[in-house]
């Protein structure tokens, strides 16, 4: 009988007949990660995702019973596959919530529209949960008088919140923007700048100002400070920050490494330029960034997302981006606003309100969807696949003559 080498062997197995798997491609979803039900009222949605520090995630929403339990309500923390994490037990909540946060110490903030949370007549709109969902009780915010739309923890340990409220801690001069100490009382050493509508989105900076857009004219009494502002630590207009003119209002804004800034929103011809619907790139001033030319939308962006590799991930309820039909409800951008064309679309069938790049590359959706790729088990929230890692590269072969490794070195004694 004839021996074959091995490699041989399998080389003519390979060739013969095992199936070529397919590598998966950016924007795929991830058939590892299969959500919990979320539905129990009319059109539930996701708002919020934050990745924990042990790669589960909290994400809230306006959704009632998910995984079929009637005690969980518009808030849950789920495990990496997607399973409900049953050790943690949610305080009642009576209405959505807008705004998740993963503190230093382990515990969330979080902020929405309920009231008496967990039986409580004083937590209202903003709460401190402890890691096991229980409301944490040294945390007392004064009272808010209304929605809290975004809520933001700060390096020292205070909280900025932004939303629907015209009062806090009984001072009615804190409309729409208040900053929150560490045991939840109004800090009254900020006195924020005068609004006259809602605060949708904040982003915190670098150099402890603070970023914010929503439903607001005349912000600081500026009559050119429309929907999107800068405001310094102390809550007053940065008034070196003029921004661009905006027809309509921002649901979205993020801050880039360039000092720059996204915007997405309901806004049409930012900055005087007919092609800028629904997103723009604000310079460090405000101005309208020309470089950047974001796709032709048809209809807002719900949320944008700066992604490490310097493009853009934006999620809305446009139906068609750059003229592709296909491309419903979310798209990803090149760094110059082109849209990607490598990212493949998972096939949503609604609207987008939450993104998150994951550490580790992947990407985590959330909104009114409820069917991705075909499949109605995936509502409301999918995991898509991120870029594959770069190759690496082969080793140099060794010269000719070097012993392979493992082999052991003759050595010549005297």
């Amino acid at each position: 009988m004839r021996r074959y080498p091995t490699t041989l062997c399998l080389a003519a197995a390979l060739t013969l007949g095992v199936t070529t798997m397919t590598a998966a491609a950016p924007g795929d979803l991830d058939a590892s990660f299969s959500p919990l039900s979320m539905g129990g009222l009319n059109e539930p949605r996701v708002n919020s995702i934050t990745e924990l520090n042990d790669s589960r995630y909290l994400i809230g929403g306006f959704f009632a019973d998910a995984d079929a339990d009637p005690d969980i309500d518009h808030l849950a923390r789920i495990n990496s596959d997607g399973t409900r994490d049953s050790s943690f037990t949610a305080p009642s909540l009576s209405g959505a919530v807008f705004a998740t946060a993963q503190l230093a110490d382990g515990k969330y903030l979080i902020g929405g529209g309920f009231r008496n949370l967990g039986g409580d007549l004083d937590a209202d709109y903003v709460a401190r949960l402890n890691p096991d969902g229980s409301r944490d009780g040294s945390f007392a915010p004064t009272s808010v008088n209304g929605i809290v739309y975004d809520a933001k923890p700060l390096a020292d340990g205070k909280y900025l919140i932004g939303g629907a409220f015209t009062n806090v801690g009984g001072d009615d001069n804190t409309n729409y923007l208040a900053r929150l100490n560490s045991d939840g009382t109004r800090d009254v050493s900020f006195s924020p700048l005068s609004l006259s509508s809602h605060v949708e989105s904040i982003a915190v900076l670098s150099d402890g100002k603070y970023l914010i857009g929503g439903r607001f004219l005349n912000a600081g009494g500026d009559d050119g400070t429309d929907f999107v502002a800068r405001i310094n630590s102390d809550g007053s207009r940065d008034t070196s920050f003029r921004p661009l003119s905006l027809s309509n209002r921002v649901y979205s804004v993020a801050a880039l490494s360039a000092g720059q800034y996204l915007v997405g929103g309901e806004f049409h011809n930012a900055g005087g330029d007919a092609r800028t619907d629904y997103l723009a790139r604000l310079n460090g001033d405000g101005s309208r960034d020309t470089s950047f030319t974001p796709p032709t939308l048809n209809s807002p962006v719900w949320s944008v997302a700066p992604l490490s590799d310097g493009k853009y991930m934006i999620g809305g309820a446009f139906t068609n981006a750059d003229g592709q039909v296909d491309t419903d409800y979310l798209a990803r951008l090149n760094s110059d606003g082109t849209r990607d064309s490598s990212f493949t679309q998972p096939g949503l069938n609604g609207s987008v309100r939450s993104i998150a790049q994951l550490n580790n590359g992947s990407y985590m959706v959330g909104g009114k969807f409820t069917d991705a790729g075909g499949d109605p088990s995936i509502d409301h929230l999918a995991r898509l696949q991120g870029d594959p890692p770069p190759a690496v590269p082969a080793a140099p072969a060794p010269p000719s003559g070097t012993p392979a490794p493992g082999t052991p070195a003759h050595r010549h004694y005297p």
